[in-house]
């Protein structure tokens, strides 16, 4: 259910960008709590011109907040860079902390993510090839979330089920249940519950499709308060690590940006990005830029084959025909298409031919040759 919902929240999100898109505004390449549009009300929500109007607001406000180093911005850019690079860490301790629960989720799943290999991909995403005090930071960012996220998790281990309540429950109310499981060991009642549902009991007179369904209820309620907590407690033990690096990358680039735009970029490059984990790749660089309908065009025709392109570029005209002529019946496959191609290329005269050339063949110039060409292809 909890991946259904990211899935459909994503959907909603692809609907406003494209939308949006379409009406020419430009969206970031990288979303973060500053650039997402949709909530969660919008999920079920139908696309109104009053959410449409809400929608472009935000993109615009989110807009506000894309980097575009390359103008001289500089002041400008360090402000939102701040911003960026919160956002970047933020995004890294929430992966890892549902990296961490996976174990308490599904306690019987077999090739459970081990610690090694998640503290692994934290380095990794967090790797800066920059030398200096920044990378030092991002080095001292990631230790203090290793053992932030170990302390966290031990303490969730030896919590109860009633140390993670939530204010508003989501879902069916299980209220009943938690009377019966709050005291109870959060990771030992979880996979006792589990158990059981497994094998199809019935709890408390319940059937076992309401069995099922307060006791999952109860434990994604539980284990959501359980993480939000984490996430909150290791990103407060981080703050001021987190200014520290915000400062400091503002000190080093407006060193760098007296070197010029190529050493910006490979500045910005180094932070964070990094093609080492094939787990956790979130490329801040991304965080900084933002592309309109045109760019997204390019970026995906660069990808796709060449007669791929040309199948499609024959649907959007037989499209356009139809449209056109009105005739819906129209098809390209019945029509005979012709292309005129008329070019006017000139070349510096090879070796000593200018004696040679007629005069109608050189440009007003005298100095180059000229060629005209008109050329028919059809099918």
């Amino acid at each position: 259910m909890h991946t259904l919902i990211m899935m459909a929240w994503a959907m909603a999100e692809s609907l406003f960008d494209v939308y949006l898109l379409l009406k020419g505004e430009s969206i970031p390449i990288f979303k973060t709590r500053n650039t997402w549009i949709t909530d969660i009300k919008g999920l079920s929500t139908t696309i109104t011109n009053e959410i449409i109007y809400e929608a472009k607001n935000k993109a615009k406000n989110a807009a506000e907040l894309v980097i575009d180093y390359t103008e001289n911005k500089a002041e400008e850019f360090l402000e939102k860079a701040g911003i960026a690079i919160s956002d970047y860490i933020d995004s890294k301790i929430d992966l890892l902390v549902d990296k961490a629960f996976a174990s308490i989720e599904n306690p019987f799943k077999e090739g459970k993510y081990s610690a090694e290999n998640i503290f692994n991909d934290l380095e990794a995403s967090l790797n800066v090839k920059v030398e200096g005090e920044v990378g030092d930071i991002m080095s001292e960012i990631s230790s203090k979330i290793q053992t932030l996220l170990l302390e966290q998790m031990k303490s969730v281990e030896n919590s109860t089920i009633g140390d993670y309540v939530p204010v508003t429950i989501q879902g069916i109310d299980y209220t009943d249940f938690l009377e019966v499981y709050k005291n109870k060991n959060l990771k030992e009642a979880i996979a006792e519950l589990t158990a059981m549902l497994a094998e199809g009991k019935e709890l408390f007179g319940y059937s076992v499709e309401e069995t099922s369904k307060k006791v999952n209820s109860m434990i994604f309620n539980t284990i959501q308060e359980a993480k939000k907590k984490v996430k909150n407690n290791i990103k407060a033990g981080i703050e001021n690590y987190r200014e520290n690096l915000v400062n400091k990358f503002k000190e080093t680039f407006q060193k760098v940006a007296e070197k010029g735009k190529e050493e910006v970029n490979k500045f910005i490059d180094s932070i964070g990005n990094t093609n080492d984990s094939e787990v956790m790749k979130t490329n801040l660089k991304g965080s900084f830029l933002s592309m309109k309908y045109a760019d997204y065009l390019r970026l995906f025709l660069l990808f796709t084959e060449k007669e791929v392109k040309m199948r499609r570029i024959a649907d959007l005209i037989q499209v356009n025909m139809r449209t056109i002529s009105r005739d819906k019946t129209f098809k390209m496959s019945e029509c005979s298409t012709y292309m005129r191609i008329e070019s006017s290329v000139s070349i510096k005269y090879l070796f000593a031919t200018k004696p040679f050339i007629p005069k109608e063949f050189r440009t007003e110039d005298g100095k180059r040759i000229k060629f005209d060409v008109i050329l028919y292809k059809g099918y």
